[in-house]
């Protein structure tokens, strides 16, 4: 049982906790987007379904707050990322304060195109922070490259005057692959990334041949 708290706790772990909370943000976009279709055609509300989708939502940022703040506080350097992925975090808490109009406001629009295109290139822009988990790495370049195309397959829904919601649904799938994809990488040992408490390791050197101009 500790063992397995421990592993919690780890670079692995906090990286499962995003995977864990995009996946409720994708269950949460699913029942609300067939909530409304229901809704509309039969002009009832559901409480319970309802209520189910917020649970989601709520699971998915308490998840994706405890997953940014782990991975900040267990790894080395990076603030460029850390700092993205903080921004990041407060602005999909805000876009979807905005939505849903919790602070009385109705100056934001959902459906404009400036806000879902600025949210695919800003999206794309944090993503490629990742690159520093470790710098020169093919296998990562590769991955974030084909995450940030799929993240810029976002601005498309513009066309179909879709909400912002379009964009953030196609954001947490792409992380979904990328957490797996990151998971997997720091398993099989494709990267290393290093943490604070890392066991260092030490090379012994003969001091006999340390200055050995045969060697």
């Amino acid at each position: 049982m500790k063992n397995k708290l421990k592993k919690l706790f780890t670079l692995k772990g906090y990286f499962g906790c995003g995977l864990a909370a995009n996946i409720c943000f994708v269950i949460f976009i699913i029942i609300t987007v067939i909530y409304y279709s229901v809704f509309l055609k039969t002009n009832k509300s559901f409480i319970l379904v309802d209520t189910i989708a917020y649970i989601f939502e709520s699971m998915g940022f308490i998840l994706l707050a405890g997953s940014t703040l782990g991975l900040i506080s267990v790894m080395r350097d990076r603030k460029i990322m850390k700092t993205a992925m903080s921004v990041y975090f407060f602005v999909e808490l805000l876009l979807v304060i905005l939505d849903l109009n919790i602070i009385g406001k109705n100056f934001f629009d959902a459906t404009n195109k400036a806000v879902i295109i600025i949210h695919c290139i800003f999206s794309i822009g944090v993503c490629c922070t990742y690159l520093s988990l470790e710098p020169k790495k093919k296998c990562l370049e590769v991955l974030v490259a084909l995450i940030s195309v799929l993240m810029a397959s976002g601005i498309f829904c513009i066309v179909y005057n879709s909400r912002v919601y379009v964009s953030v649904l196609i954001n947490c799938i792409a992380y979904i692959i990328f957490d797996t994809a990151i998971i997997k990488m720091l398993q099989l040992e494709y990267i290393e990334v290093d943490c604070y408490g890392d066991t260092v390791s030490v090379i012994e050197v003969d001091s006999s041949t340390l200055f050995d101009d045969s060697a």
